[in-house]
């Protein structure tokens, strides 16, 4: 008998302390012989158990956690709108509605009319028409809380996993004034999260120069880049005009968003005219 050749004795189970086994486990020993059939050394070989699909703390399953994490190597970053996307928008939200009507009033609005038109469904900037807008936009900021902004439950898990397991870069634009943002970053427990933020002091949407401005804070550039937001045409579209995608999604269905990246559901495709910032590098 050849002396490499490998002789199964048995398939038993292992209780050698050094290697302990669950109940499960099985292994192989095996050994070579010598010329004179006598053995040159022992292994052993462990055949773990087969490991069932499960449902880890975050009530995703297992086989749903493998396919998100498999999110395509060319997205490199996300742009994120806030109100609408992230929390909920002006026109939801008792909370600032109170504080819009109560500086409206301060300044000789008519409580019933104000009431009236806000009921038939009155935008706040229909509201604000004749007044000044950013010294509302102001007033609002130092006033409103954050926390009272209904949003989706898994938004800070679902900002960890996009930057931390995905190590995608984030930004969020939006055309409030950039104390509101700060204060929902920094109340939320949110700044960490995001690369880059803007407020509308220096350009609102759906200007394209915002975006550029944030793909290259980003580092990445348009057709690697995700905008998201529950607007199209403010918040999505001036990426895919740029050779950007756009994924069009409210912060109640915030939880869809990792896996429509990682199967590249997205609502809009880039423009034909292909990727902007890459043809200008």
């Amino acid at each position: 008998m050849s002396s490499l050749q490998l002789v199964v004795l048995n398939i038993l189970r292992d209780s050698s302390p050094k290697m302990p086994l669950t109940e499960n486990h099985q292994s192989i020993e095996a050994f070579r012989l010598d010329r004179d059939n006598k053995p040159l050394g022992v292994g052993i070989q462990i055949r773990a158990p087969r490991r069932k699909s499960h449902r880890l703390d975050s009530g995703i399953s297992y086989k749903r956690r493998l396919r998100m994490s498999r999110i395509d190597s060319q997205i490199a970053g996300v742009i994120f709108d806030l109100n609408g996307t992230l929390v909920e928008r002006d026109s939801e939200s008792d909370h600032l509605r109170a504080i819009r009507d109560s500086w409206l009033i301060q300044r000789g609005a008519d409580p019933a009319e104000l009431r009236a038109r806000s009921t038939s469904g009155a935008t706040t900037k229909e509201l604000l028409h004749g007044y000044e807008p950013m010294e509302f936009s102001e007033h609002r900021a130092e006033r409103f809380d954050p926390g009272r902004l209904r949003r989706h439950p898994e938004t800070r898990a679902i900002l960890h996993r996009l930057t931390k397991n995905r190590g995608l870069a984030l930004a969020v634009l939006t055309n409030n004034v950039t104390r509101y943002l700060e204060r929902c970053l920094e109340e939320l427990h949110w700044e960490s999260f995001f690369t880059y933020a803007r407020g509308c002091e220096n350009g609102v949407k759906p200007d394209r120069q915002v975006f550029l401005e944030a793909i290259q804070a980003l580092g990445t550039c348009a057709c690697k880049t995700v905008a998201v937001g529950d607007r199209p045409e403010k918040d999505i579209v001036p990426l895919s005009e740029l050779g950007g995608f756009g994924i069009e999604l409210s912060w109640r269905d915030l939880g869809e968003l990792e896996e429509r990246i990682a199967e590249r559901r997205f609502s809009h495709a880039p423009a034909p005219s292909g990727c902007i910032t890459c043809a200008r590098s």
